[in-house]
């Protein structure tokens, strides 16, 4: 269901995902660091191996010795050269995971992670496009206002944090970032679906539900 509903826009095949995937291992086995694109996705690698491991601790798959480790590798490795213009940032680790969990076959969760990630909210933080990450914050904002008044008082004038510390760990990894894997799967059951305004309410709901905690 995730596959249809996700689609495939930017038209891509199980091989555009092994010739990616051969791409990353010629490079990692050459360690080829002389030019500054190469240096800069070798870099991305070993932060791969290091976030991998914190990819849901709780199911043991993706740490030292798990089934999934080297999956989890192989499609972020792929989709670094298959987005070379955007590398690795943290938060992916997790993305990936979740569909490398939902998915049958490593080059089908790179399939649905490429084009759920060519969505709106999630390329702009993929891209930093400043003005639609504003955008995303203003809106988060403005809902956190209206439906947690007090909560939103307490994060930005008692607190004193700015709407990206609020916002941007979430959206930088569409909430897989504290989500058990059970509401997660929820709420991109609606996203997927629905766009991203599921994950602008879910992102304001999880805060309203941890507000005992946050005051």
């Amino acid at each position: 269901i995730w596959k249809r509903a996700i689609g495939n826009e930017l038209e891509l095949t199980e091989e555009t995902y092994t010739k990616a995937l051969l791409r990353a291992k010629d490079l990692q086995s050459k360690k080829d660091g002389e030019s500054e694109s190469n240096k800069r996705l070798l870099d991305c690698f070993e932060a791969i191996e290091t976030d991998v491991p914190k990819a849901f601790p709780d199911l043991n798959l993706f740490q030292e010795g798990g089934p999934l480790r080297e999956t989890l590798i192989d499609v972020l490795q792929a989709y670094c050269m298959y987005r070379s213009d955007v590398g690795y940032i943290h938060g992916l680790h997790s993305i990936a995971a979740l569909l490398v969990l939902q998915f049958p076959t490593p080059a089908s969760a790179f399939l649905a992670m490429a084009n759920a990630l060519n969505r709106p909210l999630p390329v702009a933080f993929l891209t930093w496009d400043r003005g639609a990450m504003a955008r995303s914050y203003t809106l988060a904002s403005d809902t956190l206002r209206y439906k947690f008044p007090r909560l939103h008082t307490h994060l930005t004038e008692t607190l004193h944090l700015s709407e990206p510390e609020i916002w941007e760990p979430i959206f930088r990894s569409l909430l897989t970032n504290g989500l058990d894997l059970e509401r997660i799967s929820r709420v991109w059951d609606c996203w997927v679906f629905e766009g991203d305004r599921i994950m602008i309410r879910s992102a304001v709901a999880i805060l309203g539900c941890l507000q005992a905690q946050l005051f």
